[in-house]
């Protein structure tokens, strides 16, 4: 398997959005069986988006609109780094509060903020009663996720969950 991130090409004349404008309309570079990963959408609005993809060894990769050829551990991290990008930064008490009752865990913060040793349990009960928004990378956050045993892509998950409600 071969790991890569390319670009549109013209439909029509085959050169890269990188050079010239599309004229045809986009389309994707012409390697045999290159399958689409993922898109850099927090990149957007741009000219020339960024796409990663795999393709099967062998494949000519030697084409217009190819941009490099990476190893799966740059594909993963790329892909890692894109999602973190999307996650909101931000979110209201509301929506992380609705986002943990859905979740199941609501009843579990209280707990988590009483097990703290102190200053860090009234620094977190403070802010848990009466900050108006939660910062992602807040000490709250990170703290409740460790007390809670959240993974890194479950508090990702909540943080999705929570800026749609």
């Amino acid at each position: 398997m071969q790991y890569l991130k390319y670009t549109y090409v013209d439909a029509k004349t085959g050169i890269p959005c990188t050079e010239a404008p599309m004229h045809n309309g986009p389309a994707m570079p012409a390697v045999k069986g290159l399958a689409h990963g993922f898109a850099l959408e927090s990149e957007y609005p741009t000219s020339t988006p960024n796409f990663y993809g795999r393709a099967p060894d062998g494949a000519v990769i030697g084409v217009p609109g190819v941009l490099a050829v990476v190893t799966q551990a740059e594909y993963e991290a790329a892909w890692q780094a894109e999602q973190d990008a999307r996650t909101p930064q931000s979110v209201t008490m509301r929506q992380a509060r609705l986002a943990l009752l859905a979740a199941g865990r609501l009843d579990e913060v209280q707990a988590a903020i009483a097990s703290m040793p102190e200053p860090a349990r009234s620094a977190a009960q403070i802010e848990w009663e009466y900050a108006q928004a939660v910062q992602r990378s807040s000490t709250l956050v990170t703290g409740l996720c460790a007390a809670l045993g959240m993974t890194h892509d479950e508090m990702t998950a909540l943080f999705v969950d929570a800026a749609r409600l």
